[in-house]
């Protein structure tokens, strides 16, 4: 910590000069039509997969939002348990509802050679990050 305000410290009166010129470049003659397509492409895959996965993400919080009280009055572990036990649930249904996303972004990725990861490993690989979510809650 220290370290980061010490370095904090000393990148603060730095600036970027007002004539900073960069050159141009045209991407298109530099790597190729083709390339820049095919980057544009890949790229473009995630951003729709990243605004679906938040519209279901939105929906599905907004029915746990509705529904949510049924489980508050159902439980009996207290005002704290019940209060830990729907932040866990709504944990764990967002995670679910995240999970084909993921998953077609991890086969968009082993499809252009991004990641070599297998899908079960990619699966216990997100678990653990699950897991230790829940235990921060």
């Amino acid at each position: 910590m220290a370290v980061l305000a010490a370095g904090a410290y000393l990148l603060y009166p730095t600036a970027v000069p007002d004539d900073l010129a960069l050159p141009s470049v045209d991407v298109q003659s530099v790597f190729g039509a083709h390339l820049v397509e095919r980057a544009a492409r890949y790229e473009r895959f995630f951003y729709v997969d990243w605004l679906l996965a938040q519209i279901a993400l939105l929906v599905t919080l907004w029915l746990y939002a509705k529904r949510g009280g049924v489980f508050a009055r159902e439980s009996s572990a207290g005002p704290i348990g019940t209060g830990m036990l729907l932040g866990m649930l709504g944990l764990a249904i967002a995670w679910l509802v995240n999970v084909p996303f993921a998953l077609a972004a991890h086969w968009w990725q082993r499809r252009w050679d991004q990641n070599d990861l297998s899908y079960l490993d990619w699966l216990f690989e997100d678990w653990a990050t699950l897991a230790a979510q829940f235990l921060s809650i």
